[in-house]
């Protein structure tokens, strides 16, 4: 049998169009018959005429992987259908790989960077409030810059504070799963 008429006859068994006849495994060509007509009435036979014991093969074969890199015997399969195919998938998997690092070092860094904006620019409400505060006392606005001075100051420890009771409840609940 030829490798094309192989090939055929595998892709025709993967798709059950393919009938294994179990009275002549001894050759390949004999054993499989296409089953394009009824798989219980083949060359003109009758249910009730048929005497050989014919099975319908189907197989189906469904995998997942994790890995960008396919398991050893199918990776070999790709190094045999083509020279250097196994080295090309290896830099494909070790090029994403340091793309995915590298698209994780920024998002990281950009973090940073957003916190530490938000820090400064709260740092600098809290240091006019304090100011426009301290004016309007001195400006003769005793009571309403006593209130500007305290609500910065309030508003100061409500973030400070509120930040380590939310933390802290994060890493307790972390602890818990």
């Amino acid at each position: 049998m030829s490798r094309i008429q192989t090939i055929w006859l595998a892709n025709k068994l993967r798709l059950g169009e393919v009938m294994v006849n179990q009275d002549s495994q001894d050759d390949p060509e004999t054993s499989l018959e296409s089953s394009s007509k009824s798989p219980s009435i083949r060359n003109n036979e009758t249910p009730s005429t048929r005497t050989d014991s014919s099975v319908l093969v189907e197989r189906t074969v469904m995998g997942m992987r994790r890995s960008p890199l396919p398991p050893p015997e199918e990776f070999q399969g790709y190094e045999n259908t083509l020279r250097g195919a196994a080295d090309r998938i290896l830099k494909m998997a070790e090029n994403e790989q340091l793309n995915r690092h590298a698209l994780q070092k920024q998002m990281v860094e950009s973090d940073i960077n957003i916190k530490k904006t938000g820090q400064w620019m709260g740092y600098s409400i809290f240091i006019a409030l304090i100011g426009i505060g301290a004016w309007l006392a001195i400006s003769g606005k005793e009571t309403t810059g006593f209130w500007t001075m305290a609500a910065a100051i309030v508003s100061a420890l409500i973030t400070f504070f509120g930040s380590k009771w939310t933390s802290q409840n994060q890493i307790s609940k972390t602890k818990e799963d």
